[in-house]
């Protein structure tokens, strides 16, 4: 089939999909159209035309009527996955603006197997660090976002935690959460870290939840070893990463125009071993992200 062919085949089948939602039969479309992009998205070289063919078509519109894929796509803030767009993952509430179609795509989007992941991911993210506090540990959030792992903290519990992110609109829910409990850092991780390196700071816990997503293998490295530097006697670093062929790779790229890298615990791991660090690697029960602590 050449390429002429094969991208009218796909207009055919985004008409199917939109007819089963103009049919009320949410649930079966959405999960019909991921499947296909993702089968899609890992043929290669034929996806840019294939994402292109998507959003050329009036199918693209309609799932913009939802909240969750609107944000991504249209980036109010700069970058699709901004904290108030991680929210709709973990609270599951559209606002209350949103059209009655476009409540029924939330639902079932914002249940996607990423985004139980992610939900999970949160549940890992607040236990690690509700039990490093418990402790006593010095503890440093990286593009901590809401810092929606640390909505139960409270008081001294709260008192060790650093939580950095260049987003100011982030650390204001925050400080509206937690008062002064928490430090709050308006800055560029990379740029914090050298500055907390270059003055003799150090944390028991570094960790990230959502941002090695986005960097790339040498800021990846660049952040570990930076990291590293800030990481006191028995500390420990934690990371989290999306890995590949996740079941809305395609629909994450080509709906909402949210490009991610993704890793394996092989992968992330490998960045330890870099460092001459002890890694440990584990994934959620979805086998959705991969996670791995680092210690010297």
């Amino acid at each position: 089939m050449n390429e002429w062919s094969a991208i009218s085949a796909q207009g055919r089948f985004y008409d199917h999909i939109l007819k089963l939602l103009d049919d009320d039969q949410v649930e079966d479309a959405l999960h019909l159209l991921a499947g296909a992009l993702n089968a899609l998205h890992f043929t290669g070289a034929g996806w840019p035309a294939s994402r292109q063919a998507l959003r050329d078509h009036p199918l693209h519109d309609h799932l913009l009527l939802d909240p969750y894929v609107a944000r991504a796509f249209h980036r109010p803030r700069g970058y699709p996955g901004d904290a108030e767009l991680i929210d709709f993952i973990y609270d599951r509430t559209a606002p209350p603006e949103t059209e009655p179609v476009g409540a029924r795509l939330f639902g079932v989007t914002t249940n996607f197997p990423v985004a139980r992941a992610i939900r999970d991911r949160m549940e890992i993210g607040r236990q690690l660090v509700t039990e490093a506090a418990a402790a006593g540990a010095r503890i440093c959030s990286l593009a901590c976002g809401h810092l929606r792992e640390g909505d139960e903290l409270s008081g001294n519990a709260a008192a060790n935690i650093t939580a950095v992110d260049q987003d100011a609109l982030s650390l204001a829910r925050i400080e509206r959460r937690h008062g002064q409990a928490i430090k709050l850092v308006e800055r560029n991780v990379l740029g914090f870290l050298r500055d907390a390196a270059a003055r003799g700071e150090t944390f028991d816990l570094i960790y990230t939840l959502g941002l090695t997503d986005y960097l790339d293998d040498r800021s990846l490295s660049l952040l570990l070893k930076l990291a590293q530097r800030c990481l006191a006697p028995q500390g420990m670093i934690f990371i989290a990463n999306l890995q590949p062929q996740h079941l809305a790779a395609g629909w994450i790229d080509a709906c909402m125009d949210w490009h991610l890298i993704y890793r394996s615990e092989a992968q992330l791991a490998a960045f330890a071993v870099e460092r001459r660090m002890t890694a440990e690697t584990f994934s959620d029960p979805l086998a959705t992200v991969a996670y791995c602590t680092m210690r010297n």
